[in-house]
């Protein structure tokens, strides 16, 4: 007798991720985050995810440094009153400097990025996804 082999469903859901962009122009600098939903006022992130994106730049002449800054905050409403913004996490990452480059240096028009994970308590953490969640006992939404 043969042996035979049993396939079985995954039971795991096939999930798909967003696709669009998201555009925001100030000045001579353009952000563009990948992976975004269309219909969202704020970027938003997916769990096990990363933020990706492209800094653009109009002009590069004479720039020292360009430096990203990702703020991770917990916004909450309390029902029916006020809202509160609580501080998560800020993530600074050098997406160019002019440190030893040639004379005269040259900052690119592109600047792509990629993160993942923040530090806290000197520990590498995931980023944490986006979520709306109600609290019954609290009246508040997070």
């Amino acid at each position: 007798m043969s042996p035979r082999l049993f396939l079985s469903e995954s039971r795991r859901r096939i999930r798909s991720f967003p696709t669009g962009m998201r555009i925001k122009r100030v000045g001579n600098i353009t952000l563009v985050l990948l992976g975004q939903d269309d219909n969202v006022e704020q970027p938003r992130v997916e769990s096990g995810t990363q933020v990706n994106g492209t800094v653009l730049l109009d002009h590069t002449e004479n720039i020292e440094s360009v430096v990203l800054k990702i703020d991770g905050l917990l916004e909450t409403v309390p029902l029916p009153a006020s809202y509160r913004s609580i501080p998560l996490f800020c993530i600074t990452k050098k997406l160019y400097t002019n440190e030893g480059s040639p004379s005269p240096p040259i900052c690119p028009h592109n600047l792509a990025f990629s993160h993942s994970v923040f530090r806290h308590n000197e520990k590498l953490y995931p980023l944490p996804p986006d979520m709306s969640y109600v609290l019954p006992k609290h009246n508040a939404l997070c």
